[in-house]
């Protein structure tokens, strides 16, 4: 769907709010909608949220399509909006969670308390979405909030520190009705760490080898919960691809970003997923943290290569980039280095946004080439062979 396509959805259904939510780099695409339906429905109230408007309401408020901005989570924002907007039931002083504007200025209510109990959400209706266009229709969330304060990560910020979950009977209740209502049978669970409670986890699993369905999903773990017990049990259950965040191959580097992982942590749950049968296994690298060097980050790849020799089908790499709500972003003088950009729509993992105390702009990004095609000639790709 292209941008302008999406004005004639709000003229048929004759919106009142459209609400938009966005992350870093889709954020400009995100205004540039708003002003489309402005221009033609200046009446249209927009709401937009996400982690970078949560993060920076003021600037996201600066422009004059924007209304209202929802920090954090949405749910009962939106119906307490509802009431203020449509139903002109409360002022929009008395909503928390929201950051609007009045006249030039900007009001920042209190914030709002993360919903506690996440079984009280209806379920996505996924009726009003063609599922058909999505690569993942089985997508879903049966957590929320992360306690780790790793210094490049903005999840605690928006979701919060205390991990919320979903009972694992509501979470195959979720999965039947989209088996039952839509014929998916692979799902893919986007907890920022599915098995940070692991006796849930097992629980979880337990109940989909109870359903006996056949289905398959994927999930994200630290490496710090995987034990073979638990590796078993998700493969058992439909584990077919796990995800590790590893970020770096060097010990000090990992202290630094407050990772709270070991080396060999990261080799003994590769070894347990593969030894499990879990046929994806992916470890996500970066390069170019605040204590980084040049010797750091050959140890990073070389690591990433004895990962791959271990079982990792999949090491993908990127560059360290200061996402607005991260601690870095927040106090870049406090680790080194300077941000060099804010041109959102270019804050991909393939660009240097940053120069720290060791490495030049240049130098990362070279040396993020030179390091991506390692890893993939590692991988079996050999990304620049010519072919016949």
């Amino acid at each position: 769907m292209n941008v302008e396509d999406i004005v004639p959805i709000i003229e048929k259904e004759q919106a009142q709010v459209v609400g938009i939510s966005t992350g870093t780099p889709t954020f400009p695409n995100g205004v540039r909608i708003a002003d489309l339906i402005k221009a033609v429905h200046p009446q249209t109230y927009i709401v937009f949220g996400g982690i970078h408007a949560t993060s920076l309401p003021n600037e996201a408020l600066i422009n004059p399509s924007i209304d209202i901005v929802c920090r954090g989570e949405g749910e009962l924002v939106i119906a307490d909006l509802y009431e203020a907007l449509i139903l002109s039931k409360k002022p929009l002083a008395e909503v928390p969670g929201i950051s609007f504007k009045i006249d030039d200025q900007v009001i920042h209510n209190p914030p709002r308390e993360y919903i506690t109990n996440l079984d009280e959400i209806p379920f996505p209706a996924r009726h009003l979405l063609s599922l058909s266009k999505y690569s993942q229709r089985g997508a879903m969330v049966t957590s929320r909030g992360c306690p780790a304060r790793c210094i490049f990560c903005s999840c605690g910020a928006f979701a919060g520190r205390t991990i919320r979950t979903r009972s694992p009977e509501n979470v195959i209740a979720e999965i039947r009705v989209m088996h039952e209502t839509y014929g998916i049978t692979q799902f893919q669970f986007h907890d920022d760490t599915f098995t940070m409670f692991p006796d849930r986890a097992i629980e979880v699993c337990k109940l989909l080898i109870k359903e006996n369905k056949g289905w398959e999903f994927g999930c994200q773990s630290r490496v710090t919960q995987i034990t073979q017990e638990l590796a078993d049990i998700l493969y058992a259950a439909g584990c077919r691809a796990i995800q590790f965040g590893v970020e770096s191959g060097n010990p000090y580097v990992l202290r630094s970003i407050r990772k709270g992982i070991t080396l060999e942590k990261v080799e003994e749950a590769v070894k347990a997923v593969r030894k499990a049968g879990i046929p994806h296994i992916t470890c996500g690298f970066m390069v170019a943290h605040p204590e980084d060097t040049k010797e750091t980050i050959k140890d990073t790849v070389n690591f990433a290569k004895k990962l791959i020799g271990l079982g990792a089908t999949s090491c993908p790499m990127s560059i360290f980039t200061p996402y607005p709500g991260t601690d870095i972003f927040n106090n870049p003088e406090k680790y080194g280095i300077k941000i060099l950009s804010r041109d959102w729509e270019k804050y991909t993992f393939s660009r240097a946004h940053i120069e720290t105390k060791n490495l030049t702009q240049r130098e990362i990004h070279e040396l993020y080439v030179e390091g991506l095609i390692q890893i993939l000639e590692a991988q079996g790709n050999k990304p620049f062979q010519k072919t016949s």
